[in-house]
């Protein structure tokens, strides 16, 4: 079934377009007044003038169609498969009677008769949520997700990186509960180089209890060149003892980077099997991104009407 968020898609509140190619891979795009939806799986649009979209769906099926929804704005990108055209029957006359009442209300003429309705079978659907994050900025985009990570698993202090090049620095998006946010800027330190090291190896990284074992490494460290050089992280009553962090992933890429604090053992910060945080980290590769596919399984044909 298609999602919900997208039924308004289908009202024809704003122009669409539809993209084919044909056989030797020459792409073309046409407008579209509007798009119908027909039923469960299954969208069509009017044919009027689209006689090289027609070509092409006959030589190849496939098709792209992106449609803006009205009530907020957000483009979708609906991957199709060319069934069949109509010429008769109640949903031709359907789209016909649209097509003549809104001419009639505009007061101009239609601009050409409707030779069939094509209609297709739903393949896939994405949200095209690259192309609206001026609609809602980065950061609050961010912090959305780590309300929520925050409220399911019960963590406390989050972060969130994106990474730049391989191996270069990574910048903090949006943070949640971290003390010293905003006015300490070591309060990040040890987030920073987590997400860096769960960037570079594209692992998840755990530290549990780590207390003792970073007093150990201060009382060594001026005698290693290496860690003289770096600023070292204070150790106190009050820093945290587990951390964890985990590369969000999409198309084989490190997209972003959770990172996690916890000063004891309040939330499942250690019981979390990998298994479990990499299926989220591809999940929430799927949407940070905006890459958001509604599969469409079914196999289900559209009936005829």
């Amino acid at each position: 079934m298609l999602p919900t968020e997208l039924m308004p898609v289908f009202e024809g509140a704003f122009p669409s377009c539809i993209a084919t190619g044909s056989a030797e891979g020459i792409p073309n795009i046409a407008n579209l007044t509007r798009v119908w939806y027909v039923e469960p799986g299954c969208v069509a649009i009017a044919n009027q003038l689209l006689n090289k979209t027609y070509r092409n769906l006959m030589e190849h099926p496939l098709a792209l169609i992106k449609i803006m929804n009205p009530h907020d704005w957000i483009h979708w990108e609906i991957s199709v498969r060319y069934l069949r055209s109509e010429r008769e029957g109640s949903l031709f006359e359907q789209i016909r009677q649209d097509l003549v009442t809104v001419s009639w209300v505009a007061g101009v003429q239609l601009p050409a008769e409707l030779k069939s309705v094509l209609i297709f079978e739903i393949v896939s659907v994405r949200q095209c949520v690259e192309e609206s994050l001026h609609l809602k900025p980065a950061p609050e985009i961010y912090g959305d997700l780590l309300q929520v990570l925050a409220t399911v698993h019960g963590w406390r202090w989050l972060s969130y990186w994106t990474p730049a090049e391989p191996g270069q620095e990574v910048t903090l998006q949006a943070s949640r509960g971290v003390a010293g946010a905003g006015v300490d800027p070591a309060a990040f330190d040890a987030m920073k180089r987590m997400a860096m090291l769960a960037a570079r190896e594209r692992r998840i990284i755990r530290l549990n209890n780590i207390r003792s074992q970073l007093r150990y490494l201060h009382s060594i460290r001026s005698h290693t060149r290496e860690q003289e050089e770096r600023p070292a992280i204070p150790v106190t009553d009050t820093t945290p003892s587990s951390y964890l962090a985990f590369p969000v992933t999409a198309f084989n890429s490190v997209i972003g980077i959770i990172c996690c604090e916890e000063a004891g053992g309040l939330s499942d910060i250690h019981t979390l099997e990998d298994r479990y945080l990499s299926l989220l980290a591809a999940r929430l590769g799927k949407r940070c991104p905006g890459f958001h596919p509604y599969p469409m399984r079914s196999g289900k044909r559209c009936s005829g009407r």
